[in-house]
Order: C-alpha cells, then structure tokens, then sequence
C-alpha cells in the first residue's frame, strides 16, 4: 500500500539518544570561549530537550537516554525528560558505549537508531 513502510522501519524502533549531563564546564568545552560555561550548557540543555523531542514526535517506537553519568546522578536532576526510558552508557570509549546500547536493543529484538544531541 501507499505510503506503508518496508521491513525494518515497519517494526517498531528503539530511538537511543546519547547524552552527557548538561554541566557547566563538562559540555559543549569547545563552545565555552564563544559562550561561556552557562552558555554552553543552556545550550547542551536545550539540544537535549529538542533531540528528544523530535525522538518522540517521530512516533517510531520507545526512545530512550543513554547517559553519562547514570541517569540516575542528580547532575540529571533538572534534564530528564518525562516519557522515556533511561540507561547509563557505562565505561569504555564511544564506540564501546554505542556498542552496548545497540547490543541490548537487538538482544531484546527491537531494531535501534542511536543518535546524538547535536544538530
């Protein structure tokens, strides 16, 4: 039929949006001198909200943050969205980390889409 989706993308899929607290001074540091830390971090924040957002109004199935620290840290306090799921991306380099968020989304057979905040 028109407009169906083929395969993959007609399954539901697992929306895994990477993060870092939005802290002064630990986000967006290559922005800091243009921006100041708070300037960096109101602007980590806000690239949060509208990732996941748009994550959410994309309607393809459950989105989740992968963060760094734990979700559960209070540097998160203030920034967790309503509405998702929430995962730690634990230790390892970045290619580690995204390894392990799709290794769990596929183990539990649902296709995955891991994205980061920056637009």
């Amino acid at each position: 039929p028109a407009g169906a989706l083929p395969g993959v993308a007609a399954r539901v899929t697992r929306i895994v949006v990477f993060a870092k607290a939005p802290v002064a001074g630990r986000v967006k540091t290559r922005l800091i001198p243009a921006l100041g830390a708070e300037g960096a971090t109101r602007l980590a924040a806000r690239m949060l909200e509208a990732t996941v957002a748009e994550a959410l109004a994309a309607r393809i199935g459950p989105v989740e943050l992968c963060g760094e620290p734990a979700p559960d840290h209070p540097d998160w306090a203030p920034h967790v969205p309503a509405g998702i799921a929430l995962s730690a991306q634990g230790g390892g380099d970045l290619g580690r980390r995204l390894a392990r968020a799709a290794d769990r989304a596929t183990a539990a057979g649902e296709p995955v889409l891991l994205i980061g905040t920056d637009c």
